[in-house]
């Protein structure tokens, strides 16, 4: 099954120039998609760990769902550094605005984000490498490391203390470089999870046999702050239901497999 967003969904801006996507060096073009509401308190520090990259992304396009701080006005100081602005109105979840950035995006990798996520300056450097060397590679992953924002002194309720710090598989949608036919193979992200997503596809991905690879090194750093609805308590029990759905589904492909 496969999971597109809508054709005829509409957005009421697409700020920012038609910048070029084709490889000006010999590593790949990248796309990265970052999806936000509400979050101009580290947007500005996300999109700037983005941009330093020694490998440049060739577009950024910042999927907004009707923010009303000051996320527009941010974004919109960096449309002369290959920033798209996307306006979704009505609002989209998280995985549709990552579908419509998929649908928009033109290079030939997409990575994704988030507006509170920092990367390390050759994150993509590291991973577009890997794609050079390996054709048949279909996505790449890295470890990530959690950290608590200066703001608070102890994690979300919904976040498992130990891994503050910790170097942890990367197995989310912050470290993902993809190549797009990953998404053409294995669909594009499940809107019916409110949450886990990104676990759902990383099994999907496995289920029809993509090719991964994962960078033994930290590459993305994740910040926990107060703000987060992600690592709320509330998200967390809908993380853990998701998580049981993503075993029954795989299991039933497996079946029908056999």
């Amino acid at each position: 099954m496969r999971f597109q967003p809508s054709e005829t969904r509409k957005r009421s801006n697409d700020l920012g120039e038609d910048w070029d996507c084709e490889a000006m060096t010999l590593l790949p073009s990248v796309s990265v998609i970052l999806n936000v509401k509400n979050g101009a308190q580290y947007l500005e520090e996300s999109l700037q760990s983005v941009l330093n990259q020694d490998h440049r992304p060739c577009e950024i396009l910042v999927v907004d769902n009707e923010s009303t701080d000051e996320t527009e006005s941010i974004a919109r100081k960096f449309l002369s550094q290959r920033v798209r602005f996307i306006s979704n109105h009505p609002p989209l979840g998280i995985s549709s605005s990552r579908n419509l950035g998929i649908q928009l995006a033109r290079g030939e990798l997409l990575a994704f984000t988030s507006h509170d996520d920092i990367w390390v300056p050759h994150k993509l450097r590291k991973q577009a490498e890997r794609f050079a060397a390996r054709p048949e590679l279909d996505y790449c992953i890295a470890l990530v490391r959690p950290f608590l924002d200066r703001s608070i002194s102890l994690p979300p309720a919904g976040f498992r203390p130990e891994l503050v710090g910790a170097e942890v598989p990367g197995y989310l949608a912050e470290t993902l470089v993809a190549r797009r036919r990953a998404f053409e193979r294995a669909g594009n992200f499940d809107t019916s999870f409110p949450q886990g997503e990104d676990t759902e596809w990383y099994a999907r991905a496995r289920d029809v046999g993509l090719k991964m690879e994962m960078i033994d090194e930290v590459l993305v750093h994740k910040r926990l702050h107060g703000n987060s609805t992600t690592y709320s308590a509330a998200r967390a029990q809908q993380w853990r239901v998701g998580v049981l759905r993503v075993v029954k589904q795989t299991l039933e492909r497996r079946r029908t497999l056999e």
